[in-house]
Parts: C-alpha cells; structure tokens; sequence
C-alpha cells in the first residue's frame, strides 16, 4: 500500500498500529479516538488522541513513540501534527 499523499510505503504501518491502539482501549475502557493527517509536512500520518476522565487529551504517536500533552507548551511538538491538507490540527 502506498499514500496517496506523497507516495510513502509507511503508511499503512502507521494506520494499522493506530487502529490497534483504538482497539485494545476501547477493550479496556479507555476513551481512544483515530486521526488521520501529515507528519511534520512530510506524508500522510495516522496517530490517536487519548482523552483521560479529567478530560486531558494526548497524542499517542505509536509509530514515532511519542505521548504529547495537548497543551500550549507544548506547541513545539503539536505543530508536526497537521490535517491531511498540511494545515495546523492542534496549533490556533
């Protein structure tokens, strides 16, 4: 398989390993949700944001093994995480 973004094998590793993640936490209760974007400006990406009972929501990059805060200080990191049209997802 191959992304139709910018021709890159990965992808379907990257997708996989994500809808897994979303799989085994929903099989113990924890609130996983699948995104699909670009990397880094880079190619097509898929990663998971975790939401926590006190309504913290991380990126969970399996594929980069990467836990980000999704908060302000961290912006830095955020900032690689984008739609599939190369436009900021958790940077305003």
């Amino acid at each position: 398989m191959r992304d139709t973004i910018n021709n890159n094998p990965l992808i379907a590793i990257c997708r996989h390993g994500s809808l897994l993640f979303k799989v085994l936490g929903d099989e113990i209760g924890v609130n996983v949700n699948l995104q699909r974007g670009c990397f880094a400006n880079q190619y097509g990406h898929s990663w998971n944001v975790v939401i926590t009972n006190t309504g913290d929501n991380y990126i969970c990059d399996t594929m980069n093994n990467k836990i980000i805060p999704i908060q302000q200080r961290f912006i830095a990191d955020l900032e690689q995480y984008q739609t599939v049209d190369y436009e900021p997802l958790y940077v305003k």
